[in-house]
């Protein structure tokens, strides 16, 4: 079918519009034609015939939605797949298999949004995918392993916003986190009439 006219019907249909995949008789939906319809509207993935869903169809229907990698079989799952998916998406980390992180695809989520390193498993909660979070959000602070933390994530962190203080374990609220921390805020809880800094100083 592939060298006669029909075939350049049906790729020319998909490549005008996704949705004409479902119009195509099954046995004639080759992987080509599914990876055109794919890569524009993953959610065609449960139009593709299972026979023809390969590395290639998965990959592009990945590529369009990150999401998608929930329905990729484990046998296709890379790292490489898992890191375009949480690309792609600002949900896909949860369907990242935990064999296949690696501290990339780890960053990957953190840069995404708020409130996002809590998802990351211990072990990956490196130095810089911590940094990269805090950066992002102050209070992620209190997802940071103790063994990491620094003065420099503290300072990081309440520079991203003043709730981020009382996430600071206690050993690390050292007189320059302190200082930092009553410079950059001092106007705010003036204007809220309180006399003492939150950090217990004057």
């Amino acid at each position: 079918m592939k060298n006669n006219s029909m075939y350049a019907e049906y790729l020319f249909l998909v490549r005008l519009d996704a949705r004409n995949l479902r119009d195509i008789p099954f046995y004639e939906r080759t992987e080509e034609i599914c990876i055109e319809a794919v890569k524009q509207k993953a959610e065609l993935l449960w139009s593709v015939p299972k026979w023809k869903r390969s590395y290639s169809v998965f990959k592009a229907a990945v590529e369009q939605s990150g999401e998608t990698l929930s329905l990729v079989p484990k046998k296709f799952i890379t790292p490489e797949l898992c890191l375009t998916a949480v690309k792609n998406s600002y949900d896909a980390f949860k369907y990242v298999p935990t064999e296949f992180l690696t501290e990339e695809i780890c960053l990957e989520h953190v840069k995404k949004g708020i409130d996002r390193l809590k998802d990351v498993p211990i072990p990956f909660r490196t130095e810089a995918v911590c940094l990269t979070a805090v950066r992002k959000m102050g209070t992620a602070v209190e997802f940071v392993p103790e063994e990491i933390l620094t003065e420099e994530m503290c300072l990081e962190a309440i520079g991203r916003g003043y709730l981020a203080f009382s996430y600071i374990p206690e050993r690390f609220k050292s007189d320059s986190v302190r200082a930092a921390y009553d410079v950059k805020y001092a106007a705010c809880w003036g204007a809220l009439g309180w006399t003492d800094s939150p950090t217990g100083n004057k």
